[in-house]
């Protein structure tokens, strides 16, 4: 989602995007590329306590997150990068379906722009829980796009049709809404390459540059790897796995699981070097002679 299309420019029309999918789709991920996107035009990124995202603690998860373009004393973007997160966990009444109503009469109102990430269950509880409220189904965009977003059928694309704000001095006067649907969608199949692309920038020379001079290069099974998938026929040998997995499964292998597992093949796992490195455990191994070792993080072993 391009972060040119949600800000005002001199249309007056904003955008509400919707990312649907399960845990580790990548919708936190797709997110993060957009805030870094609208860092990168200018604009200012703070949580609801007006507390800017590089001031936050690398632990700290807003709720949501507000934009303000260059120059504007005004939000003009809503962020929720994760609708099954609540506000307050510690609530008596805690509701992650009620916190994304509120979110989203909030950016109504106030004619924001709005991006989601959500679950279908997050949804589908929201539209439950309001479906037969008067108050809720005069709404407008109750009826256009969260009961179009909950009865949508499978495989079809959601359609929305430009909604007008009713509110005085909205920020935006008309909203569309959109959804991407990413539970269902494979990293590999029906033409998709997302699989391929992180590998190959996961195996970048420039990444590598430190093993030219390592003289255990030649045992190292990382550098081994790497040049495995750096080679177009092994590299089509793995994603073929990958591939057999997900048809054999009849599950798609998901964002996370996907960088999980070119991790797990480039850098090895944690647990082999809780106090050194993936090259310090290479040293380790190889000053005592255990090519076992080294051998069991191969990439065939490792995706065995």
């Amino acid at each position: 989602l391009s972060g040119a299309c949600i800000l005002s420019g001199n249309n007056g029309v904003g955008r509400w995007h919707f990312f649907v999918g399960s845990p580790g789709n990548g919708k936190s991920a797709a997110v993060g590329q957009l805030v870094r996107a609208l860092l990168a035009k200018g604009c200012r990124v703070v949580d609801e306590n007006d507390t800017d995202i590089a001031d936050l603690q690398q632990t700290s998860v807003p709720y949501s997150l507000d934009v303000f373009e260059p120059g504007n004393p005004y939000a003009s973007v809503r962020i929720v990068q994760d609708a099954s997160v609540v506000r307050n966990p510690y609530a008596p009444d805690v509701d992650p379906s009620n916190d994304l109503l509120t979110t989203m009469r909030q950016a109504w109102d106030a004619g924001l722009s709005l991006i989601v990430c959500t679950n279908r269950g997050v949804l589908e509880k929201a539209y439950r829980d309001t479906y037969a409220d008067p108050e809720y189904r005069q709404l407008a965009w109750h009826r256009a796009v969260l009961k179009k977003l909950v009865e949508r059928e499978e495989g079809t694309p959601f359609v929305a049709a430009p909604l007008e704000v009713q509110s005085r001095r909205p920020v935006f006067k008309t909203i569309l809404a959109k959804a991407t649907y990413l539970d269902k969608r494979s990293l590999i199949l029906h033409g998709n390459k997302i699989l391929e692309h992180l590998i190959l920038r996961a195996v970048e020379p420039e990444k590598w540059g430190a093993c030219l001079s390592c003289e255990l290069a030649q045992l190292c099974p990382f550098k081994a790897n790497r040049e495995w998938l750096a080679d177009e026929n092994g590299r089509r040998i793995a994603i073929e796995a990958f591939r057999r997995a997900e048809v054999l499964s009849s599950q798609v292998i998901v964002f996370r699981e996907a960088l999980a597992a070119i991790s797990l093949v480039l850098a090895g796992c944690p647990r082999d070097y809780a106090d050194t490195t993936p090259c310090g455990w290479v040293r380790k191994l190889a000053a005592r002679g255990d090519v076992f070792g080294l051998a069991s993080r191969r990439i065939y072993m490792c995706l065995y």
